[in-house]
């Protein structure tokens, strides 16, 4: 995984210290090198923010709390090995109206106005567990239907979820979608800009749609197979 924090650091370095790293020597050796300490200094965070394995069988709940890990030990690594190491230049000519120079790995929701349809979309586990509340209290002989097809977030809640795809038949099978989805929903919310890229062609080849322009419980669909076959584990390391 080194040449993906080589390329972070190159990346950085020709931004943040333009200046130092057009004099600098053996910069392909810099960038190897501090490659190598972010690599190991993640190694170790990874580890100790895990912690003992978790004993939760749900395996999509432990691949969202090792992603968050491992996103959390990246970025702690980043910042002690490179940032701290090589801060940005300052322009004296800035006036300090422009946005400061974006660090490599930016989590997903960081700004919910740059992301795409699919993703704007996307509920909070905390929002699913309001909802199946709300299904709860509101459940009676009608059938539910149960996916939803709104930006929940920004649009009030209803009594009942409304969609056109099905409906549930049993108040278990309410539970049980419900179940499916919150930890797809930690899973997908965990993951950065640049992780998004790494596993978006996986999700293209798998639904043959830009996952971009899918809804969110077509693209929960999408990610949960994909879980299952490894495939985005597969990307997400290289």
């Amino acid at each position: 995984m080194s040449h993906r924090y080589e390329s972070n650091v190159r990346g950085y370095l020709q931004r943040a210290t333009p200046q130092e790293w057009a004099v600098m020597e053996d910069r392909e050796q810099t960038v190897v090198e501090l490659a190598s300490q972010i690599r190991e200094m993640v190694e170790q965070t990874e580890n100790q923010l895990l912690g003992q394995t978790s004993s939760n069988p749900d395996y999509l709940q432990e691949v969202g709390r090792r992603n968050q890990a491992k996103r959390t030990a990246e970025e702690i690594a980043l910042n002690q090995v490179l940032y701290e190491a090589y801060p940005a230049e300052v322009d004296p000519e800035d006036d300090g109206d422009e946005p400061p120079t974006e660090p490599p790995l930016r989590p997903l929701w960081e700004d919910s106005r740059q992301l795409p349809r699919s993703l704007g979309q996307v509920p909070t586990p905390e929002l699913l567990a309001r909802l199946l509340e709300t299904e709860r209290k509101f459940w009676g002989t009608e059938p539910a239907w149960i996916v939803p097809p709104m930006d929940l977030e920004r649009v009030p809640m209803p009594p009942t979820l409304i969609d056109s795809s099905r409906p549930a038949e049993t108040w278990a099978e309410v539970e049980a979608y419900f179940a499916e989805q919150a930890p797809i929903a930690a899973f997908v919310r965990s993951l950065t800009w640049e992780q998004w890229a790494a596993i978006e062609p996986v999700l293209f080849r798998a639904t043959d749609s830009d996952p971009d322009q899918l809804d969110w419980s077509e693209l929960f669909s999408a990610v949960r197979q994909e879980l299952h076959r490894g495939t985005l584990q597969a990307a997400l390391q290289q």
